[in-house]
């Protein structure tokens, strides 16, 4: 059953008696990348000069390469960090952290890349 409120109306919907069923998510990047997305940024923070993420990818091949494209002067140079493979979660997708010393910098702006 769902409860939603519209406009201080609050609605309750059953499915014409059939309750809703939804699928069983075993992790919080399995619930962000679902089946269709093949990477996912899971977390990132900034913090003492380092860059950090963590990368979700669906396990698509056995030789692969995830990583980062940033920069700290909004696109005027660039540089690559490479990720390192951590674990996997139950739902089968794998978690990669990369990390980057940044400087000084107080923003960076960052793309992923996955390579399988």
């Amino acid at each position: 059953m769902a409860k939603y409120t519209v406009n201080g109306t609050t609605y309750w919907d059953n499915n014409e008696w059939m309750n809703y069923k939804f699928p069983q998510v075993f992790d919080e990047i399995a619930a962000l990348a679902g089946k269709n997305y093949k990477v996912v940024l899971g977390t990132a923070s900034l913090a003492a000069a380092t860059l950090h993420i963590d990368v979700g990818v669906q396990n698509l091949a056995y030789d692969k390469v995830v990583g980062v494209v940033f920069t700290a002067d909004d696109w005027a140079t660039v540089q690559t960090a490479y990720g390192t493979y951590t674990w996997t979660m139950k739902s089968g997708i794998e978690v990669w952290d990369v990390t980057a010393a940044v400087g000084l910098a107080t923003e960076v702006k960052f793309a992923i890349f996955y390579r399988a």
